[in-house]
């Protein structure tokens, strides 16, 4: 079983998707993430990162990008399929 995953996508007009990301990786060191995994050349650039939950070293794998509408709109009808099927 694989530790828990959250999906961040960060949403504004004029980005500069590879410099927020790093600058958010500069950031996040700092803010008790670690094993920060810088993707940039990859057609959607991300961080993969790890935020510790608890005292054992567990954690949450956390994954952030930067204006990933796609995702967003796959994630908002994944939602209806589930809030549909009850």
């Amino acid at each position: 079983v694989g530790k828990p995953l959250l999906d961040i996508v960060l949403v504004g007009d004029h980005i500069d998707v590879v410099p927020t990301l790093e600058a958010c990786a500069n950031e996040l060191k700092h803010k008790g993430f670690s094993n920060i995994t810088r993707i940039l050349g990859a057609k959607v650039p991300l961080l993969k990162m790890t935020l510790k939950t608890t005292s054992d070293g567990g954690g949450l794998e956390v994954d952030l990008c930067v204006n990933n509408r796609l995702g967003l709109r796959n994630s908002r009808l994944l939602l209806t399929y589930c809030t549909k099927d009850r």
